[in-house]
């Protein structure tokens, strides 16, 4: 997913480019790219008893500020709790700030701004 999303934009801003300028492309915006990991309770019936049930999603989205994710909405819709995982490995949860289901776009903003990381202005 996470691949699949990087060379949508990186498609999106090399049509003409060749391979080497992708090469270069993905370089810069890699570190941008984000795993989202979201979390959402629901309730379903087992054994003929009404329990409480976790349902964990897994997406893709980029950082766009030190503290601002951009994902598809659809990621996070439902989501209770989202948590972000960068490519150090660091993770820092975050809240929907705002959702337009129709273009199946989210914005996100992290709990804390993530420092020293290469971001991807809009």
């Amino acid at each position: 997913m996470k691949r699949f999303f990087l060379f949508l934009v990186l498609s999106s801003f090399c049509l003409g480019a060749t391979a080497q300028d992708l090469s270069e492309l993905y370089e810069k915006v890699n570190p941008a790219v984000v795993v989202i990991m979201s979390e959402a309770k629901d309730i379903a019936m087992q054994e003929g008893q009404v329990r409480k049930v976790s349902n964990v999603g897994l997406g893709s989205g980029f950082l766009i500020s030190e503290n601002q994710v951009v994902t598809a909405a659809h990621v996070v819709t439902v989501a209770e709790q989202i948590q972000i995982q960068f490519t150090d490995g660091e993770i820092i949860p975050a809240k929907v700030v705002s959702s337009y289901k129709t273009a199946d776009v989210a914005l996100l903003k992290l709990s804390w701004a993530k420092l020293l990381l290469q971001v991807h202005p809009l």
